[in-house]
């Protein structure tokens, strides 16, 4: 299957930019491949090798590209090479540790985004901390919570398998699989007692 995410690249190559002010930014298309027969780690060194020849593009505007895909009307459709932005910022260089795994879920902006879903993480030092932005014309407040548990039951079992193959990587939650497994499941009735 063909994943397609946008990122944020700093963009200040070239000697004509080092003496602006200010940050400057481009738009990176990241497109990998997943081999259900992959392990977690393995996926990721490919996903950074893309990463890394995908930089060796980025002084291309995202706006020239997409116009030479789309045509000059791209603005006005929502032709687009990928629904899903995901910036991170490794202020410390941060790891994530099994231990101390802890997601917070936090009153969710849903004003207008550029982007289908927009997926901010920062790193301070000693924990992780997100925001994710989405288009409340496409998702309600309901499927994006829906679409965060999912998130935090995939880091859960990625901590717990991470040599795993992909395919064996669930995303529900240890909450979720009790509600579909013991919940939903559960085919105990009661029988009304007999009587003469």
């Amino acid at each position: 299957e063909e994943i397609i995410i946008g990122t944020r690249v700093a963009n200040r190559r070239g000697n004509h930019l080092k003496d602006l002010i200010g940050p400057i930014s481009n738009t990176l298309a990241i497109r990998s491949f997943i081999e259900k027969e992959t392990n977690f780690d393995t996926y990721l060194k490919n996903l950074n090798k893309i990463y890394k020849e995908g930089l060796e593009h980025q002084s291309l505007p995202f706006d020239l590209l997409l116009n030479e895909l789309f045509g000059e009307n791209y603005k006005h459709t929502n032709n687009s090479l990928f629904d899903v932005f995901y910036e991170y910022d490794d202020i410390k260089n941060a790891h994530l540790v099994e231990d101390n795994l802890e997601v917070n879920f936090d009153k969710i902006d849903n004003s207008f985004e550029k982007y289908d879903l927009s997926m901010f993480l920062k790193s301070d030092g000693t924990s992780i901390l997100g925001k994710l932005k989405f288009n409340s014309d496409s998702f309600s407040f309901n499927r994006i919570n829906s679409l965060l548990e999912h998130f935090y039951g995939l880091i859960e079992n990625l901590i717990d398998k991470n040599n795993n193959k992909l395919s064996s990587i669930g995303v529900l939650s240890k909450k979720e699989e009790i509600v579909l497994i013991d919940d939903f499941n559960s085919s105990f009735r009661a029988y009304p007692a007999y009587s003469n």
